[in-house]
């Protein structure tokens, strides 16, 4: 857990002053200008440079800070909302400086925390099972297992040593006479194991894939050129297309749920604040056509 760092400014922990009382006196003593509370809601603690820091700034600070839950104690109460005044002090500094326009990392982590936000909110809402399952039942492609298959391969230096090897065994004839002929050569990067298209091609190569592909089981191919010679390829194994039950996937039901979800809010608030500014392309510099985003054409 975040522990305070020690101040000049602390206040007793006998003291009875309620959390607002307390943060008052830290605040006049470290210099911050504190005015009366505007408003009578509560909802902001303090004034720095008139600009607010509020009960929302401190609760996303708590959960930033106290990952491990638990309430806080009210001495590190005060020091996280020491805390945030800091911040908020050098925030108007960078300001100042004019740092957000000049330093792209800054932009660039401003950015990155409004997206942080946006998504967050979306995280925050409570998804029901029956949600979960809708989402399966509309999606049922993401979710679906490819067709796979266990493919053997060999590789020779030559094609002449791979045709003979071939001619050398019956057309269903056994792979293991075919692994122990002059020159053959496991290719020991390829899995035993049922790999889909795209794995597939991954080790043999877009070519010997499409080949392996379009074998019946048990068809021992013609030789094919593959990286470092030519292959004799065999399917010796077809697992069909599956369905995984709702119930044995739903952990990885509701992550993609959530990602998606995420990317939609992200999108949906984009669009809004494309709609709501005032945006406009000088036409002496711009490249292309701006086209469509998230459903509004951009001016």
């Amino acid at each position: 857990m975040w522990r305070p760092g020690s101040r000049d400014n602390r206040i007793s922990n006998n003291s009875g002053w309620i959390l607002l009382a307390a943060v008052g006196l830290v605040l006049a003593l470290v210099g911050a200008r504190i005015e009366q509370p505007h408003d009578g809601t509560g909802e902001t603690l303090a004034w720095v440079n008139e600009r607010p820091v509020t009960r929302d700034q401190l609760g996303h600070a708590q959960r930033r800070l106290n990952r491990g839950g638990g309430s806080l104690a009210e001495a590190e109460l005060r020091s996280v909302i020491n805390m945030l005044i800091d911040e908020e002090l050098l925030l108007q500094r960078a300001e100042t400086l004019g740092v957000v326009d000049t330093d792209p990392g800054v932009r660039k982590a401003i950015v990155q925390a409004s997206i942080d936000r946006i998504v967050d909110e979306f995280s925050a809402r409570p998804v029901g099972p029956g949600q979960l399952e809708k989402f399966y039942r509309g999606h049922q492609a993401v979710f679906a297992r490819p067709d796979r298959v266990v493919v053997a391969a060999l590789r020779f230096d030559g094609v002449e040593e791979a045709l003979a090897a071939r001619a050398a065994v019956t057309v269903d004839g056994s792979w293991a006479a075919l692994a122990a002929s002059p020159g053959a050569q496991p290719l020991l990067q390829l899995p035993g194991s049922p790999l889909p298209a795209h794995v597939l091609r991954r080790y043999l190569g877009p070519g010997p894939a499409g080949v392996a592909l379009s074998l019946a089981p048990g068809e021992i191919s013609q030789p094919v050129k593959g990286a470092g010679g030519f292959y004799l390829l065999q399917v010796t194994e077809v697992i069909p297309a599956s369905l995984p039950r709702y119930e044995d996937i739903v952990p990885v039901v509701r992550q993609e749920y959530l990602s998606r979800g995420r990317e939609v809010a992200l999108t949906r608030k984009l669009a809004a604040l494309w709609q709501s500014a005032d945006v406009q392309l000088n036409p002496q510099v711009a490249v292309g056509h701006p086209g469509q985003y998230a459903g509004q054409e951009r001016p």
